[in-house]
């Protein structure tokens, strides 16, 4: 199954943070933005792939102007392709 999600990227003074809001513990960390994108999308990945074995329901995406950030912070399109 296809899904795509909005990643909200925030920089650090020596690395970038990244989060996928509307899944819980969907975060990690890069060495820049492009690495944190690269990071929250395997994150968002693995975190999908354990909530569709574990039969969890999976939220549905926030529309991105809904999506809570600060006005620094770089929201980016996620997508992933879980095979089940």
């Amino acid at each position: 199954m296809l899904y795509t999600y909005t990643a909200v990227i925030t920089k650090g003074t020596d690395k970038c943070y990244a989060r996928v809001p509307d899944i819980p513990g969907c975060v990690t960390t890069g060495k820049n933005v492009e690495d944190a994108v690269v990071q929250i999308t395997d994150a968002l990945r693995a975190c999908l792939m354990v909530l569709e074995a574990e039969r969890v329901p999976v939220a549905p995406a926030t529309s991105r102007q809904n999506i809570a950030h600060s006005a620094s912070d770089i929201l980016v399109s996620i997508s992933v392709d879980i095979f089940t």
